[in-house]
């Protein structure tokens, strides 16, 4: 049966479809990006804001959205920044967390304040797992 497979091409359709589909996401992510800039750029225009602010966060947001690119990877998930982020980024987050605990432990933090932030860096940690499932 895998010869068969293997003849009709079967054999690795899951692996070109997935690939396929990253790609498309990449793109779509791309073009998102883009239009969130052009936006962006209108806004700080039509706001007159200050060209700090604009540089800073314009690039945390394309950061955000296209870290590979910025980097200067390639459009692949497996950039050649993309497992030196996710490493840095992970261990970021586990000093974030320690920081939020022990401010929580030192009752500067309220434990409300505390769920929120920590559900945000479970959303970081969670993008990091994505991105890594992808490789």
């Amino acid at each position: 049966m895998p010869a068969v497979m293997r003849l009709l091409g079967l054999a690795n359709a899951s692996r070109r479809e997935r690939l396929a589909d990253r790609i498309a996401e990449q793109e779509a992510r791309r073009e998102a990006a883009q239009t969130a800039v052009k936006l962006f750029d209108r806004i700080a225009k039509e706001e007159a804001l200050p060209k700090k602010f604009v540089e800073t966060f314009r690039a945390a947001h394309l950061f955000r959205l296209l870290p590979n690119e910025v980097l200067g990877g390639d459009a692949e998930p497996q950039g050649k920044f993309a497992k030196l982020r996710d490493e840095i980024d992970l261990q970021l987050i586990s000093a974030e967390r320690e920081t939020i605990n022990d401010l929580y432990c030192a009752n500067k933090l309220t434990d409300e304040a505390r769920r929120r932030l920590e559900k945000e860096l479970d959303l970081r940690e969670e993008n990091v797992a994505n991105s890594r499932d992808e490789e």
